[in-house]
């Protein structure tokens, strides 16, 4: 452990530190577009619709409802599994305890 990072390590790094700060407008009006459609349950990260009206179309796209989390759909697990891993971002947070 420690020591070098690998290759393919600093790859994903770089992968989803350019993701955090600066986010793909693609994917934003994507997961707007796809919002719009009526449909519940649907995945948690581009708003692709598992059921409803919007199955259909997602199936002749592409995105299923992945088998290993239902929470997501197939081609976004296929990124996650892709790019495993995260990156360290600066970020602020408040606590209040207001009573």
């Amino acid at each position: 452990m420690g020591g070098m990072p690998q290759q393919s390590e600093r790859r994903d790094d770089e992968y989803w530190r350019a993701f955090l700060t600066h986010p793909d407008t693609l994917l934003k009006t994507g997961r707007h577009v796809l919002a719009r459609l009526p449909s519940s349950p649907r995945c948690q990260l581009c708003a692709a619709p598992f059921s409803g009206i919007g199955r259909p179309l997602m199936a002749v796209i592409g995105k299923r409802q992945s088998l290993n989390n239902p929470n997501m759909c197939d081609s976004c697990e296929k990124v996650l599994i892709k790019h495993h891993g995260g990156a360290e971002v600066e970020g602020s947070m408040l606590f209040a305890d207001i009573r």
